[in-house]
């Protein structure tokens, strides 16, 4: 069977009081049957990712959640860009593990450079920022 998946892009995360909402949603959404859960930094500057973390850890066993890497906010202009440089996907990662409470990551990268094991199922150095990744799957899902 397939994942049933949500975007939780639309999470309310802006203002402190908008917290108990966004938690209640994401806590229904896995209770009504979601097990793909997808985030990221840009949706309010980490606070998705914190508020999913807080909603849900410990995760159940069967939720499956995705972040993503490589986009970076200018401080001088506000705008978004990409950034695939080694040491900005470290601490992208970083970031991102902590605030989801996470420890382990899988790693799909959708650059052409990007090498995975052979193995569905095994660790080595991601081939884009060289920190450590668990492979789950044996493709990219895009």
């Amino acid at each position: 069977m397939g994942r049933l998946g949500f975007g939780a892009m639309h999470l309310p995360t802006e203002k402190p009081e908008d917290r108990p909402s966004a938690v209640a949603v994401a806590r229904r959404a896995v209770e009504l049957g979601i097990t793909l859960i997808d985030t990221a930094h840009m949706y309010g500057a980490g606070a998705n990712e914190e508020a999913l973390a807080e909603a849900l850890h410990p995760y159940p066993k069967d939720l499956l959640i995705t972040t993503k890497v490589g986009v970076i906010r200018s401080a001088e202009t506000g705008e978004w860009a990409l950034n695939g440089r080694p040491e900005s996907l470290r601490a992208e990662v970083d970031h991102a593990l902590r605030r989801l409470r996470a420890t382990a990551w899988s790693c799909c990268s959708s650059t052409a450079s990007t090498r995975r094991p052979r193995s569905p199922t095994s660790s080595a150095r991601c081939g884009t920022c060289g920190t450590r990744a668990r492979w789950a799957g044996s493709a990219c899902p895009r």
